[in-house]
């Protein structure tokens, strides 16, 4: 179960054509007025994969936002944060903003069920609403990995590139996202980000029985390769 449906009842559930759902970083543009939308990190530029650990922020209040600044400036418009949940096979939204003189300031929420700080992956989309004769325009889809622990690590990974691009041996399986970005998610649904068939590893150290990438789940990662099991909950 996706630990962040706990929060459905308070988010607006955003129902989607299967055939939309896997297309990342898809920029959607139906008319000529959007001159240009680009976001970035309020502390760092554009990351496509990031981790977002409590031992390092603490709180909600002190995680980065998502500054998205849309052109022309003095329409104002709507920026919606949303995540995908795999479970209910939706787009659901986090958080919204309008647009003032141009920015749009998204905030993410690192919380899941009962309050506590979330350990899951999740995969974003930022979508800016229609206005008038103003499109819809989607300018990033990205993940972020919230780390509940002690000893949660750090609060930023490899800079990725929103192109995917080709496998290269041992420089890792994510073409510069960090694979443990990909945790938590189907290996389906990494093939079609990426854009290729990462390197992986079964848990269980018996070799993927099955090569359907539908049937197994990123469960961790080690040197850029992707640790699968056939449960999305821990090695099976």
């Amino acid at each position: 179960m996706n630990l962040r449906r706990a929060r459905l009842g308070t988010a607006a559930i955003l129902a989607v054509a299967i055939s939309l759902v896997f297309s990342p970083m898809a920029t959607t543009v139906s008319a000529a007025k959007v001159k240009s939308v680009n976001w970035k990190w309020s502390d760092s530029g554009t990351k496509s994969g990031r981790t977002l650990a409590k031992s390092t922020f603490g709180s909600a209040e002190r995680l980065p936002t998502i500054n998205v600044t849309i052109k022309p400036r003095n329409i104002p418009r709507i920026a919606s944060l949303q995540w995908w949940d795999d479970d209910g096979v939706t787009w659901v939204e986090e958080y919204r903003a309008q647009s003032v003189d141009g920015l749009a300031i998204l905030k993410l929420d690192p919380y899941c069920g009962g309050g506590a700080w979330c350990n899951d992956s999740v995969y974003y989309r930022i979508v800016i609403e229609p206005s008038g004769n103003q499109p819809t325009f989607t300018p990033a889809e990205f993940s972020v990995k919230y780390v509940n622990a002690a000893s949660g690590g750090g609060s930023s990974s490899s800079s990725g590139s929103s192109g995917g691009g080709s496998s290269s041996g041992s420089s890792g399986s994510s073409s510069g996202v960090s694979a443990a970005a990909f945790i938590g998610w189907n290996l389906e649904r990494v093939q079609d980000y990426l854009g290729f068939d990462p390197r992986t590893a079964d848990c269980s150290g018996t070799g993927r029985s099955v090569w359907w990438a539908s049937n197994w789940w990123v469960i961790s990662a080690y040197s850029g390769v992707l640790i699968v099991s056939k449960s999305r909950y821990g090695c099976s």
